[in-house]
């Protein structure tokens, strides 16, 4: 099926979240849910065949399929998968797919590179193993808090294969000023395409918050959930610019 291109001055934004982490469940997957919104969550394998503390089990992860929510891999260990060889390359992407196949999970299609590290050989590989589209680590922004020289991601993307995204903060906390200024910034170039990197959910409530927020690139809860409110009204005073709206990867790639 033909990828349909962004309707003029459309600017559509993917929430995706790395790693699996049950906090992501705990806390982001309510806001989104609240929200008639769904996201893009990369799995890796090792860390949901548990029982792991950090990780979302493969009964959640089918859960959040089952609402509309986007399964993907992020391998099976998160090696670089540029310092592999390819036998190895194929058993943590094809074995990732599978193995998330054989856990419930329909069908996967969309994959992150772990650290963002990628060359042709594992481009070949990830599409060879069945996946659609694969995330990068970052090339819309030259600045991670500042809309700096924006390249924002096409539909469809010039290369499914190396789909660009911004870490907002990069390792740091997510502040909600820099989550709304990439959305802004984008609206104001004419739109496009804006995948935005997650990781970590932490609540203040929580006992792990202070190891949480000291994690890489995390985000509070409150500010998650602001930036979702945020989205939500999308034209409306108080709200995102008009003609934003929210989709997962798989929805911008129209995965069969």
């Amino acid at each position: 099926m033909p990828v349909p291109r962004v309707s003029q001055g459309q600017t559509v934004v993917s929430l995706t979240f790395d790693d699996a982490y049950e906090d992501q469940w705990l806390y982001g997957a309510p806001f989104l849910a609240s929200h008639h919104m769904t996201a893009t969550y990369y799995v890796i394998n090792s860390a949901s065949d548990g029982p792991h503390r950090c990780c979302m089990s493969w009964f959640q992860l089918g859960i959040l399929q089952s609402l509309g929510n986007d399964i993907g891999s992020h391998t099976i260990s998160h090696p670089d998968l540029a310092a592999l060889t390819p036998g190895q390359m194929k058993r943590e992407i094809c074995g990732s797919r599978q193995e998330m196949i054989s856990h419930g999970i329909a069908d996967p299609r969309s994959f992150a590179y772990p650290f963002g590290i990628y060359n042709r050989t594992v481009e070949d590989i990830v599409r060879q193993c069945g996946f659609s589209n694969a995330r990068t680590g970052g090339g819309i922004s030259v600045s991670n808090t500042t809309p700096s020289l924006l390249r924002m991601e096409t539909i469809p993307p010039g290369d499914p294969y190396a789909l660009r995204a911004i870490p907002v903060d990069g390792s740091q906390p997510m502040r909600l000023p820099d989550l709304e200024g990439f959305v802004v910034a984008a609206a104001a170039q004419g739109g496009g395409w804006l995948p935005i990197n997650f990781h970590q959910v932490c609540d203040a409530g929580a006992a792990d918050f202070s190891t949480c927020m000291s994690s890489y690139g995390p985000v509070q809860d409150t500010v998650l959930g602001q930036f979702l409110d945020w989205l939500a009204v999308a034209g409306r005073p108080g709200g995102a610019p008009a003609g934003v709206v929210v989709k997962n990867v798989c929805q911008v790639m129209n995965c069969p």
